[in-house]
Parts: structure tokens; C-alpha cells; sequence
């Protein structure tokens, strides 16, 4: 048995709204919830769930990389010029790693 047999419907509708949420699109929800896309497309489009198209701007900024913050190619390119993308040097910044009280997130105070 799937998801989609065993579930009531508010958890199918609840399925189908994280689905939206995420620009997902109706074959990839129904995979995901283990029915058909039609069973899917008519349960949701009579309980006032509207999908999106491929061609939205959700689904094309999502194709884009924006999902990703950046195109694969961009951060390959950052990390081949030794562009740092963390702002802490090493493991020990969080204990003060750099002398400066007021960024780090534990202070013991006293002498260590």
C-alpha cells in the first residue's frame, strides 16, 4: 500500500501543499506520494490546490539554481579561486579563535 491509499486527506492535501511550496510539479508530487498524476491533479484540483506550470517562475528559478543559491558552475569556479564561502578559519573559532570576545559564541571567561 502507498502513502496516497493509506492517508486521509488532509495529510494527501498537506503532501500536495509541501509539493507547491517546493516548485515541485505534479509527476514529481504524485512519485513522491505513489499514485498516478491524474488521481493527484484531480484530488487537488478539487480541493483548490492549483499546480505549477513548468514554465513559472517558481519551477524556472528552482531549474535555474536558485534553490541552490548559484548555478553548479559558478560555485565550482569560486572554489577552483580559493573564494572562501565560511567565514570561520578554523574548528576552534567558536571557543575565540581569533582573540575577539565579542564573536565568539562560547565565552568561558577566566584563564584557560
Amino acid at each position: 500500500m502507498s502513502f496516497w491509499e493509506k492517508s486521509t486527506d488532509e495529510q494527501k492535501l498537506a503532501q500536495i501543499d509541501g509539493g507547491i511550496e517546493l516548485g515541485m510539479t505534479v509527476r514529481q508530487i504524485a512519485t513522491n506520494c505513489g499514485t498516478t498524476r491524474s488521481a493527484l491533479s484531480y484530488f487537488g484540483r478539487k480541493n483548490g490546490r492549483v499546480f505549477p506550470a513548468k514554465t513559472s517562475a517558481i519551477a524556472l528559478a528552482i531549474a535555474g539554481g536558485a534553490a541552490r543559491g548559484g548555478k553548479v558552475a559558478a560555485i565550482i569556479a569560486a572554489r577552483s579561486a580559493r573564494v572562501p564561502n565560511v567565514y570561520m578559519k578554523d574548528a576552534f573559532f567558536i571557543f575565540d579563535g581569533t582573540g575577539d570576545q565579542a564573536g565568539a559564541i562560547f565565552d568561558f571567561g577566566g584563564e584557560r
